[in-house]
């Protein structure tokens, strides 16, 4: 089965357990003429860049939904944070045939500059561009976090419709830097200095929150990080809160240096739109377990054993900041860092808001699962019965006033988390740091287990979690008690996985080979696991 954006719901989302999905939802609808792939007007005329052209992509982000492409005139200007963005209700079932080998959701953000439909698109855009007057002046008047959107990607360039959307609300939420000094009432001595956003350059957009960027008066050439938010700007102020309330600490991302204001377009008000943190240019530890190497060295076991030592001394010192716990615990948040001819680890990302249900805990993905029903817009009868159960769990073991926008607490949003006593947060952190021991003793980047949005970008055709191949024998079991508790260890695993870039039941779900990849198959055994997951989630609950 083809990965695709209607994919995502119907086979690697809890809300799979409640619907019954077609089939022909998941094929492109070619049985007229019109649509089909044989028509010359349904046929891409080319895929090769134009020379000349007037827009820059550096990736998508992981819902797939959202570009990375910025117009070549913003590059080393302020970074805007405006992105392209597909419409909701864009058609894209044709896509894996017309744009083939596309599909958005299994790419990084370096793999997609490597497949046709990446020209397709600036192409649409530079078409649509040339035809606005005055698109440059038209751009920088747009706010913060503004959006291009793409109503449909159809096979003709000229005729995919583009459009402007300014967004006033994202400027507007933002807290002033003396509004935050007022609430969160640091020592004077703590808080970074303060830059404006004109003073930054442009160069790269990594991530939905991290723009590579330059600040040459005061910097000269170095790259550097700076850290936006434009939806759940909330997570955003939690780690800036966290990042400068938090003691220094080798292997942990230190404070920013420097926090980010601009001007609001609307009102003139001058807010926090982001920060500036150091750049790990070795990458992180993902990248470096999939290659097995950092910076072309390969890596040994003495380096192995260092890295998983700093990233343990890293959590202990994290459990003993008011932080209390470090929930995201993965491969991707390990950032890598040169010091004295070794490889170190210096762990990133204190938003607190949660990691994949690959590396949680089932005491803490259950409650996630719920999470995301409750907010799925699946019927009325379904999602208050779920609502009913989170709002008994909110009122008995939640702080009150925790969504407020005014709430304060190092501990951040994340209700399964907040959810558990202290001794079980701890039990939850040891489970995810087993499997990250997992990963960096059998030299692997991705745990490959459970489904969800990662499925799709793990390092295909090796072994998952809990298979040991690499591991010495002494941390075997180690690994095992950190563990204890995951449905693997109990002969229960996800019926799916990635397969020669296709998602496909696996082989102790069916030997056949047709089969395996049948898409009715595929959606039948999705929901029937992810209703035992729902099952499961409700009685431990």
């Amino acid at each position: 089965m083809e990965p695709s954006l209607t994919t995502f719901n119907a086979v690697l989302n809890p809300t799979a357990a409640f619907k019954d999905y077609n089939v022909a939802d998941h094929l492109p609808n070619t049985t007229c003429w019109d649509n089909s792939w044989l028509n010359p007007k349904n046929r891409v005329d080319s895929y090769e860049a134009e020379d000349r052209g007037q827009w820059h992509l550096d990736g998508i982000d992981i819902d797939c939904t959202r570009f990375f492409i910025v117009p070549t005139f913003a590059i080393c200007k302020p970074p805007m944070r405006i992105d392209i963005f597909l419409a909701d209700h864009t058609d894209l079932k044709s896509l894996p045939y017309a744009f083939a080998p596309f599909s958005p959701a299994r790419l990084s953000p370096v793999q997609i500059n490597n497949v046709p439909v990446r020209n397709h698109i600036l192409r649409a855009l530079n078409y649509w561009s040339a035809k606005q007057l005055e698109f440059e002046p038209d751009y920088w008047r747009m706010p913060f976090g503004s959006r291009i959107v793409i109503e449909n990607l159809c096979a003709d360039f000229r005729s995919v419709s583009i459009q402007t959307v300014s967004d006033y609300q994202i400027e507007q939420s933002w807290f002033s830097i003396r509004a935050l000094q007022q609430k969160w009432q640091f020592a004077v001595h703590l808080w970074p200095q303060t830059i404006n956003i004109d003073q930054l350059q442009f160069v790269h957009q990594y991530h939905e929150c991290i723009t590579l960027v330059r600040i040459p008066s005061r910097h000269e050439h170095q790259l550097l990080v700076f850290k936006s938010l434009t939806r759940d700007i909330k997570h955003m102020y939690q780690e800036l809160m966290n990042l400068i309330g938090t003691e220094s600490h080798p292997n942990l991302i230190g404070r920013p240096l420097y926090i980010v204001e601009k001007s609001c377009r609307f009102g003139g008000k001058r807010g926090v739109c982001g920060f500036i943190l150091e750049y790990f240019p070795l990458g992180n530890l993902r990248a470096a377990l999939s290659q097995n190497c950092v910076g072309g060295v390969p890596l040994t076991l003495k380096d192995q054993f260092r890295l998983a030592r700093e990233v343990t001394a890293a959590l202990i010192h994290v459990n003993s900041q008011p932080l209390g716990f470090y929930p995201d615990l993965k491969p991707d948040n390990i950032m890598l860092v040169h010091r004295a001819s070794e490889v170190h680890a210096t762990l990133i990302d204190l938003e607190q808001r949660g990691g994949w249900y690959s590396w949680s805990p089932p005491e803490v993905y259950y409650l996630e699962y719920i999470e995301q029903i409750c907010s799925s817009g699946l019927s009325d009868h379904v999602t208050e019965r779920y609502r009913n159960l989170l709002r008994d769990l909110s009122h008995s073991r939640m702080p009150n006033g925790i969504f407020s926008r005014h709430h304060s607490s190092y501990q951040g949003y994340s209700i399964p988390w907040l959810s558990l006593p202290p001794a079980q947060r701890e039990r939850a952190q040891v489970f995810m740091l087993g499997k990250l021991l997992w990963c960096i003793f059998e030299r692997r980047g991705s745990i490959n287990c459970s489904l969800g949005f990662d499925t799709f970008r793990e390092d295909a055709g090796v072994l998952g979690f809990p298979h040991f191949q690499q591991c010495p024998l002494e941390l075997r079991d180690c690994i095992r008690a950190c563990t204890a508790g995951a449905p693997e260890w109990q002969g229960r695993f996800r019926p799916l996985k990635m397969e020669g870039g296709l998602l496909v039941l696996t082989e102790r779900n069916r030997e056949d080979q047709i089969e395996r990849t049948d898409r009715g198959v595929i959606l039948r055994e999705a929901k029937r696991w992810w209703q035992k997951e729902m099952k499961d989630a409700e009685m431990v609950l």
